[in-house]
């Protein structure tokens, strides 16, 4: 694993561990040293070297074929470090760490030039037959043990590019993974919405705010409870989503932003959603009145650090004290809302914050808006569009066949 070294004179000594190119068998220390530019604060310094130091391990072992006694779980480690930190958001980081436990329990200990189809089929039905999952003590779903499969497919693509092994064992055709049958994204109907909205009419004004924006838009729940006040131009109506807010075990309260552009996007928002969130604005004007110099201070509890954001980041959901709304806590409140709304235990079991970004999706498909703009408004990549409201797009496709069905007959009756 990469490591780094603060010298006295400011400047930073990377090292990492890489491969002798005249005997691969053995383990060589390379370092250099990196001098952060004036003017940069200390601690985005120590960050910049920590990104610089995986990005130099990635050079030193990038080139260099892996030992032949290599085990899956040095190459793991090597992978996390060198690809999966630097390039996946830190939820999936953690996600993947997770999943390697059992891996690691199964094989961890199997040299990489012997993970073959076989071994990896075995391992899918010891997963299977053998354990439970820790929270409900019941058997892994096929969903839960192709996560596994699209950990180790991943790792052992990296493993071709990288030219340590010829071919992945985990392609199709070489290993059966489970089938998961893609269900329909659950949505509310118009009745439930309508009961939803109707709800909301007796709820306090930030969180009838936070519930019609993420109906309105669409927005994942990270994204909204990352929105600054200054994401928001209330003449235009214009929103912008430029982060979100994620808890990260062990790491705490953390922004994150996007790595492609498809991730920052503006929308649109209806003149009765602006004028909610200036009564909002002004609501909360009044809470910080009432604390004074308290405000975002945590008043005798501890105000939550944000890592990745700057200290006088304007929130736009805050507690009664400036504190950043935890994004985790959101999901309770929401069902706690909807059985005061009269909602049944069945539709509270069904219906998700999530739901209500299936819900936006699939009005917007009704109303024959075009998958490119569906895209562009949801943040997510058109092929994924097309997989998770797959059922949706086909019954707009079979209403628009319907439509021009219609027409057309009725314009040949006309001649």
């Amino acid at each position: 694993m990469a490591t780094k070294q603060l010298l006295p004179s400011g400047t930073w000594r990377l090292r990492a561990y890489g491969f002798d190119t005249a005997n691969p068998n053995k383990r060589v220390q390379f370092s250099k040293t990196w001098t952060p530019p004036r003017g940069m604060t200390a601690k985005r310094a120590e960050k910049e070297a920590e990104r610089l130091a995986i990005e130099f391990e990635t050079e030193v072992r990038g080139g260099v074929s892996m030992k032949g006694d290599t085990t899956l779980a040095e190459y793991f480690d090597w992978w996390r470090n060198a690809y999966v930190v630097p390039n996946l958001a830190p939820k999936t980081v953690l996600e993947y760490s997770k999943l390697w436990r059992r891996v690691n329990e199964y094989m961890g200990n199997v040299k990489v030039k012997d993970v073959d189809a076989i071994k990896i089929q075995a391992f899918y039905g010891w997963l299977k037959s053998s354990v439970k999952h820790e929270r409900t003590g019941k058997p892994l779903s096929d969903s839960t043990i192709h996560h596994y499969h699209v950990l180790l497919s991943s790792m052992f693509r990296e493993a071709v590019h990288k030219g340590f092994v010829q071919f992945n064992p985990c392609r199709e055709g070489r290993v059966t993974p489970p089938k998961v049958i893609d269900e329909e994204a659950y949505h509310c109907t118009p009745e439930q919405v309508q009961r939803l909205a109707s709800g909301l009419e007796r709820e306090p004004t930030v969180f009838r705010a936070m519930v019609l924006l993420y109906l309105n838009t669409g927005m994942r729940k990270s994204e909204l409870h990352g929105l600054r006040w200054d994401d928001f131009n209330a003449e235009s109506g214009i929103l912008r989503i430029e982060r979100q807010l994620q808890y990260i075990e062990r790491q705490g309260l953390t922004v994150r932003y996007p790595k492609t552009k498809r991730g920052s996007r503006s929308i649109k928002l209806p003149p009765s959603l602006c004028a909610l969130l200036d009564e909002w604005r002004e609501e909360q004007a009044t809470w910080k009145a009432a604390v004074e110099e308290d405000w975002a201070t945590g008043y005798g509890r501890k105000n939550p650090e944000v890592q990745n954001a700057s200290p006088d980041t304007p929130w736009m959901f805050t507690d009664e004290y400036g504190n950043p709304r935890h994004p985790d806590s959101f999901l309770s409140r929401f069902k706690a809302f909807l059985k005061r709304a009269g909602f049944s235990p069945e539709e509270i079991k069904a219906i998700h914050t999530h739901t209500l970004r299936h819900t936006n999706a699939s009005i917007l498909i009704a109303a024959n808006v075009n998958q490119t703009t569906l895209s562009n408004r949801l943040g997510d990549a058109p092929q994924t569009i097309s997989r998770v409201y797959a059922h949706a797009l086909q019954r707009a496709d079979e209403a628009a066949s319907e439509v021009l069905d219609v027409a057309i007959t009725a314009a040949a009756n006309i001649k």
